[in-house]
């Protein structure tokens, strides 16, 4: 198993129909929409492609039908509630890192982006409690010379933990 950077988005039935795929399995799924190289990354031509998406996104959504209906409206998810706030998100189609999976012969994602978010907001809090302790060991170093230990709260770092 490997990791790959890929365009995904997250399988419509009623843009995307069930495929090849005889079982409604791949609607709990993101699509892999296309793989990016690291050249391709590098070089930054994999925002074209989200470019592209993002414009047949807004033609589907918010062409009108015969009865002048926008389908953007009446738009829904048999498995996601919210799922018009997720794709009207600006940062909706994007480079994800991900795990990739085969449903039938359609190649799915499982997207492992969101774990290295979740581990960045962390280290990010903690990072700025140290600096605060810092900040805040530097104003009381005078007292530390006279008692020996720092103030309560000023003793420790806070660690890093999940």
């Amino acid at each position: 198993m490997s990791f790959n950077l890929a365009i995904c988005e997250l399988h419509i039935p009623d843009l995307h129909d069930f495929m090849d795929v005889a079982v409604q399995e791949i609607t709990n799924h993101f699509i892999v929409t296309n793989v990016v190289g690291l050249d391709e990354f590098y070089s930054d031509d994999y925002k074209d492609d989200i470019t592209i998406l993002k414009e047949c996104y807004l033609l589907w959504l918010y062409q009108p039908n015969e009865e002048s209906v926008v389908l953007a409206d009446r738009i829904t998810h048999p498995v996601i509630r919210n799922y018009r706030k997720i794709i009207d998100n600006g940062n909706y189609i994007k480079v994800d890192i991900i795990l990739v999976d085969y449903i039938g012969d359609e190649m799915v994602a499982i997207v492992k982006t969101f774990w290295l978010r979740l581990i960045q907001r962390k280290w990010k809090r903690l990072y700025k409690e140290r600096k605060y302790i810092v900040k805040k060991r530097i104003a009381t170093l005078r007292q530390r010379e006279i008692n020996g230990n720092w103030t309560i709260g000023l003793n420790q770092f806070p660690l890093f933990r999940l």
